[in-house]
């Protein structure tokens, strides 16, 4: 046998035994004498360089970036050394990663590094440059390239596409209206309304203007004006109310109207969809006048009226505009919006079957509770509170 060959197969023997053999089992023994990387879990071998990093020891480049925080937009990691942003407690690489999760501003479409703020009900976000500007009165989006009406409101581009501004056109949406009322919701009157379309000067006299009529004997001169942000409904008229019965009869009230006019006004130059809504409100006020006269709180009457809008929307399949009513703050219109929506249910027996069996025998192929009932009476706009 060769002696130089015989001592290199000697060597390499022994190396590899060092390597894989005696040095880790060196290591269990007396500690951490050998650096071990803290991400591959590599022993870092004699003469080899490697990186510290907040007390962790890393063999390489490669592992120096595994351990690197993450941009959270991008999933890059960042560079060692590297500044960068934090928002929320979440890392961002550079200014633009960090700028795609801000808002997006509804009017001029850029993202703000400087604030902004949102509308009451999220239907949208205007920057700081964007809030100066003046708002549309249909939509109260602030208003870039769009149009100044001769009153002083103006009105953005996208409602000034389907703005009403003519009486026919607004009349003939009128009409609309009310039939969809009668015919889908059950909401009509036998009252012939007049119906105008007029400007914000105009609306705001009719609003304040009183009206003078003269007394009858066994009768009253009564008017009632019901304003909301774009609409009115106004009804002048005499009420006679007789008092019938005594001491041994119930006594009953009679209420009679002579000389009635109702009167519908509807700000011009609104988008048709948001027309559409005022003009149900406004009718559901004339329904309370006739068949609720008289209700002493302001609130329940707006309520109600908000509602009869709710289900309008809700059958032309215009959610967007529910979403502003439901998060409406005002506390007249929104707090008795959400108010007249809510039903409380309360007793065990509202959804006991066992009420409904009663003392007969069998089962039934369908059972309906009395709170299924009223579930399915109400639909999904109105919400049910439960209480046993």
């Amino acid at each position: 046998m060769n002696p130089i060959k015989s001592s290199f197969f000697s060597e390499e023997i022994f190396r590899k035994i060092f390597l894989f053999l005696l040095l880790p089992a060196a290591v269990a023994l007396q500690g951490s004498t050998v650096p071990q990387c803290s991400q591959c879990g590599e022993y870092i071998r004699p003469g080899q360089s490697y990186l510290r990093m907040n007390s962790k020891i890393l063999c390489s480049r490669k592992c120096q970036l595994e351990v690197m925080p993450r941009c959270a937009q991008c999933q890059k990691p960042i560079e060692p050394g590297k500044r960068y942003l934090v928002s929320q407690k979440k890392p961002y690489c550079s200014r633009n990663c960090l700028s795609r999760i801000m808002p997006e501003c509804t009017v001029c479409s850029r993202r703000s590094f400087n604030g902004g703020i949102y509308a009451g009900d999220h239907s949208y976000f205007a920057c700081p440059d964007c809030m100066k500007l003046p708002r549309c009165f249909s939509c109260t989006i602030p208003v870039k390239g769009g149009k100044a009406l001769p009153d002083g409101r103006h009105i953005c581009p996208r409602c000034l596409k389907t703005a009403v501004t003519h009486q026919d056109t607004a009349l003939h949406c009128f009409r609309h209206v009310r039939n969809v009322l009668r015919q889908q919701l059950r909401i009509s009157t036998p009252h012939r309304i007049t119906f105008s379309l007029v400007d914000q000067p105009t609306l705001h006299h009719l609003s304040t203007k009183n009206t003078h009529r003269r007394k009858q004997p066994g009768g009253s001169a009564a008017q009632e004006t019901t304003l909301t942000e774009q609409g009115l409904f106004r009804f002048d008229g005499i009420i006679r109310e007789y008092i019938r019965g005594g001491t041994f009869r119930k006594k009953t009230v009679r209420r009679t109207v002579t000389d009635a006019r109702y009167s519908i006004y509807v700000l011009d130059h609104l988008s048709r969809e948001r027309m559409e809504y005022v003009m149900a409100h406004e009718l559901a006020h004339d329904y309370l006048s006739e068949h609720f006269p008289g209700i002493p709180v302001p609130w329940i009457q707006e309520a109600f009226a908000e509602y009869i809008g709710y289900l309008y929307n809700k059958h032309c399949k215009r959610d967007h505009l529910n979403i502003r009513l439901e998060k409406n703050p005002d506390p007249v219109y929104g707090e008795g919006f959400r108010k007249i929506r809510s039903i409380a249910v309360i007793g065990p027996n509202a959804a006991s079957r066992v009420v409904l069996e009663g003392k007969y025998n069998g089962t039934s192929a369908r059972y309906v509770t009395f709170l299924d009932g009223i579930r399915a009476a109400c639909g999904e706009g109105v919400r049910i509170n439960y209480s046993s």
